[in-house]
């Protein structure tokens, strides 16, 4: 850290002429630049010549950088300032698992985890190896050592190196690689071209951990397992897991074979009668789900379960983000064979190409510099180590660098293998790259059904997540007009309708869904905290709630205790108690409860339009209700009861304007408040003394749901339940006191709050609830902090939903602007219903067509594209800020796990390349994809409701493609004539004629 004297330091302008502060004013002074960067920043080479924010992403990408299988240190490095020949690559490695000897000495041991080395001076000193020690980002450490036994060292001398260096002990994090800046469409906005050789070289190391926690449900064994689910792995697969159904360390693992054998007992009502063993238990057996195969490099037992450990290697797949050290990031849009990728010269094939719009837009020349120097390392094998900062002019540098190995220019002519077309003066060279963690496999999700939650709302968490269509996805919809889109999602494929679905699978028409079960509990949550709604038609109308409403609602069903259920009876309600089967269903029961009070008390939803009626404080207010204070004469609830009952409400509202024209103003703003209210109190027809109740509603159980965590066994207890149980011990304090003392102040004022901490308007009564964050209805209706995280904003309005997939996205310019690439994997996931519907309706039996779906058999296969063919995807990429980021595309079945999109329609969505994700959302009603089909397209939004302009438009190398074909004439050739147009591409691409030549078309297709 460098303290600096700032006005030593700083020129200023005087009369045109810079002034300095003299040498003898300054205190502190910076040798040189390097030090003022951080270590990652101190290893991107000629970050002085790209803009701040790129130089920053660089380092960033460096930390993200995964170990590769065999990496190697970069040609151009950071050098050190004033260290000729040393790079901050040197100088880092030990730091990234590079072991030297700070020692004289020689090597007495080799083990694969540890060295030891006897010095000079007689004493032993060991050195601990890291055998594929995990780390946070899915991969690990890893040391080889690279001594012998006998050998003599020196210090500094390297012991071992790791799987985040090369064998010097030099940090490599990647590989050079021929590139070439070179448009060719799939490499479009930050996207990678890159050739299968080079794909191979970035082949990275991970390691996996597999946890299981053993509980009382698990049936353990592989015996077990066996017994039960029978048919689900073959014996030689069974054969490599131990006893205990654990994976045996040293097993080569694929896609879909298991690790630990798990058949946990379902969770199942009291009441419920199951008609086999194996019904009863559920198949979750952990399995490895990677495209590339595994090895089991450990096994360990704990306590509570088991850990699995698979080391694998994975080469880059299409979908991988990869950046290079100057913030150019980006996915692998497209991989090629090596023989098909533009080649030079000398008929070598370059492993990248790099859209050379990229350089400029970015800011981020040092790449090209790079690049350059690279180019004469890849022939002389001299490696660059250059000080960033010594250099006035890095481009200028590498130039003259060329010149003097004999290399004119960066600039080539390529040649295109599949035409053997000449690509003039393109730019080459090579740049060191790194695979990042963010990789297409672990990111590309698909689900048509899955678990739900105990509001029936589709589960997020596991494999087959669901996603969410949010409340801006939701305005959008509604921009586009697409009523059907946003009756599909909240009717449909936003709840748990299980009954319906199995129907459909059987062939027949989907029933009319039931209201949302989130619905109905958003007005059942009101109701339980005092408010009203009532249905007339399309319009609900809010009413405060009374006690006749109770009545109507719980009817006698008065609680005896809060207690709720015995956990070590299997969740068992408690008879008289908050789950009393009787009273309240028990378990996702749907009946109201009441508790009575010893005397009617204001509902606290209407304690605000009381105090403005009466004119009375809020503190006031409280001390009336405790007894403390009086109003006129009398105390105690029933005295604000009693002048509610005097309130003539046609008297008041003339009072109320006749102030309001007349009064001053503070009695016109109150008076105001009064009207509004009193005009409320008219339209409802519910008179301010009906705002006491004598009896509080209790929520049905459904709820307020009470579960076991299937993994820890520990309680979840939905807030409400803590909430009553406060209120009722208030409750029966008051009860139990009265008669027996004179002053009820405080076990009055203890029911009043714990009454509003049930409805949300106030906070819990015990500190513990208080710490825990317990939250009333109403804070659960709205949200407590932020009303992004209420139930309206994140269930009422957004929410899960099924049909629904997620990937990165990549560009292919080979499809049109409503068509959009979806990889077959997730296909298969979200039309599996559709498919077997198609199937069922055509007469095969449902079990059958589910099977032949499962095993993706070609009448399956058939039936998903025809689906595919009449039902279209609508694309969402959050955040969702307009309609155009939120579009409707005719599906495509694409390889891999990228889903792809037509480049014209990137600027819509706000989109690069960069690991930029999507949702694709399949609509499942008729109305809902008559309007993604005939509202939603692009082609049905060519212009944009800000100006009516068109606004798909091309961009970068397709615009200039335009441009030169359509704009500049070769006038010194004379006009070709060909018979079709057809001919005319052929002689395009043999080089017979140019993008600019003058044809003539014959006979035109069509």
């Amino acid at each position: 850290v460098f303290e600096l004297h700032l006005n030593a330091l700083s020129a200023v302008l005087d009369k045109g002429e810079a002034r300095y502060a003299p040498r003898e004013s300054v205190d502190y002074e910076i040798p040189e630049m390097e030090p003022t960067f951080s270590p990652l920043s101190n290893l991107v080479p000629f970050k002085s010549t790209d803009k701040g924010q790129r130089a920053s992403m660089a380092a960033r990408m460096l930390a993200q950088a995964l170990p590769l299988d065999k990496p190697e240190a970069p040609f151009v490095q950071s050098g050190i300032p004033n260290q000729p020949g040393k790079s901050y690559e040197d100088h880092y490695g030990s730091h990234l698992g590079a072991i030297r000897s700070p020692v004289h000495g020689v090597v007495t041991s080799v083990r694969d985890d540890e060295i030891t080395v006897k010095g000079h001076d007689g004493e032993e000193h060991s050195f601990p190896l890291h055998i594929y020690t995990p780390n946070n980002r899915k991969s690990f450490l890893h040391n080889t050592p690279v001594v012998d036994v006998g050998q003599t060292l020196h210090p500094g001398d390297l012991l071992a190196h790791s799987n985040f260096t090369d064998r010097s002990g030099t940090t490599a994090v990647g590989r050079n690689l021929r590139v070439a800046y070179l448009s060719t469409g799939d490499n479009f906005e930050d996207a990678y071209h890159v050739s299968a050789s080079a794909a191979k070289k970035l082949s990275s190391q991970h390691l996996y951990q597999h946890e299981h926690e053993w509980d009382e449900r698990v049936r353990r064994g592989k015996g077990a397992y066996t017994g039960l689910f029978p048919s689900v792995y073959p014996r030689k697969t069974l054969d490599t897991l131990n006893d205990d159904g654990v994976v045996r360390p040293g097993t080569v693992v694929g896609n879909g074979d298991p690790l630990v054998l798990v058949a946990r007992e379902r969770e199942r009502g009291r009441h419920q009668i199951t008609r086999s063993p194996r019904s009863s238990f559920s198949d979750q057996t952990i399995t490895w789900d990677h495209h590339s195969t595994g090895i089991v490099t450990d096994v360990a037992n704990t306590e509570k379960g088991v850990v699995v450990t698979v080391r694998s290697v994975m080469p880059l797949r299409e979908g991988d983000k990869i950046a290079g050290r100057h913030g150019n990031k980006g996915v692998v849009a497209k991989i090629t064979p090596d023989e098909e990728m533009p080649r030079d010269a000398e008929g070598k094939p370059f492993e990248i190409l790099s859209n050379e719009h990229g350089v400029i837009s970015r800011s981020n020349a040092g790449q090209v510099a790079e690049a350059a120097l690279g180019k004469i390392t890849e022939r002389t094998g001299k490696v660059y180590k250059v000080p960033d900062w010594k250099l006035p002019d890095a481009t200028a540098f590498a130039h003259e660098e060329l010149r003097r190995h004999g290399i004119p220019d960066m600039d080539e002519d390529l040649i295109d293998p599949k035409t053997g077309r000449k690509i003039p003066s393109v730019g080459t060279g090579n740049a060191f790259f790194m695979k990042l963690l963010h990789t297409s496999e672990s990111k590309g999700q698909g689900r048509g059904f899955g678990g739900y939650t105990s509001e029936g709302l589709p589960a997020r968490g596991g494999e087959g997540a669901s996603k969410r269509f949010a409340m801006q996805d939701l305005v959008a919809a509604l921009s586009h007009g697409a009523y059907g889109v946003v009756r599909d999602v909240k009717t449909v494929r936003g709840q748990r309708n299980l009954d319906a679905w199995a129907s459909f699978l059987a062939g027949k028409a989907l029933p009319a869904a039931p209201l949302p079960h989130v619905n109905r509990k958003f007005f059942e949550l009101l109701r339980a905290s005092g408010v009203n709604p009532e249905n007339h038609g399309p319009q609900v109308h809010i009413k405060a709630l009374t006690d006749k409403d109770v009545d109507e609602l719980a009817g006698d069903r008065e609680l005896e205790s809060a207690d709720t259920v015995s956990y070590k009876e299997g969740l068992k309600p408690i008879p008289g108690g908050l789950f009393d089967e009787s009273l309240t269903g028990g378990h996702g029961g749907n009946r109201w409860s009441r508790i009575s009070l010893p005397e009617a008390y204001p509902s606290p939803i209407m304690e605000e339009p009381i105090r403005r009626l009466l004119g009375i404080t809020g503190k006031r207010f409280e001390d009336i209700l405790s007894g403390k204070e009086q109003l006129n004469g009398r105390s105690g609830p029933s005295a604000i009861h009693e002048e509610l009952s005097r309130i003539d409400v046609p008297r008041e509202l003339e009072r109320a304007r006749s102030e309001i024209e007349s009064g001053s103003k503070t009695r016109r703003d109150d008076a105001v408040r009064r009207l509004r209210i009193l005009k409320g109190v008219a339209n409802t027809g519910v008179h301010p003394k009906d705002w006491f109740l004598s009896k509080v509603p209790v929520l049905p159980p459904i709820f307020r749901p009470i579960s076991m965590m299937l993994d820890t066994g520990r309680p979840l207890v939905s807030d409400p339940n803590v909430l009553y149980r406060e209120f009722f011990d208030a409750n029966q304090n008051l009860k139990t006191m009265t008669g027996r003392v004179d002053d009820l102040s405080a076990e009055r004022i203890a029911l009043y709050r714990s009454l509003k901490a049930v409805t949300g308007l106030g906070e819990p009564l015990s500190p513990e609830s208080q710490e825990k964050g317990v939250r009333g209805i109403l804070k659960e209706v709205f949200g407590g902090g932020s009303p992004k995280f209420s139930f309206m904003h994140r269930k009422l309005l957004g929410g899960t939903v099924d049909l629904v997939g997620r990937g990165v996205i990549a560009p292919d310019p080979d499809l049109d602007m409503d068509s959009v690439g979806i990889p077959e994997n997730q296909a298969w996931d979200v039309y599996r219903p559709f498919a077997v519907h198609r199937l069922s309706r055509r007469g095969m039996p449902p079990l059958q067509a589910a099977a032949a779906v499962r095993d993706r058999k070609p009448i399956a296969r058939q039936a998903m594209l025809e689906e595919m063919a009449h039902r279209p995807v609508i694309v969402t990429r959050a955040p969702v800020l307009h309609r155009y980021g939120q579009m409707a595309f005719h599906p495509r079945i694409v390889a891999g796990d990228t889903i792809r999109m037509p480049p014209l329609v990137y600027k819509g969505f706000g989109a690069d390349n960069d690991g930029d994700q999507v949702n694709f959302h399949v609509p499942f009603t008729d109305d809902a994809v008559r309007d993604a089909r005939d509202k939603m397209l692009p082609s049905k939004n060519l212009f944009a409701v800000k100006d009516f302009k068109t606004h798909y438009l091309p961009t970068n190398e397709y615009l200039a493609g335009l441009y030169k074909a359509t704009a500049i004439r070769d006038d010194k050739h004379p006009e070709r004539t060909f018979a079709t147009e057809a001919d005319a591409l052929r002689a395009y691409e043999r080089g017979l004629i140019n993008a600019d030549t003058r044809v003539a078309i014959l006979h035109h297709a069509g």
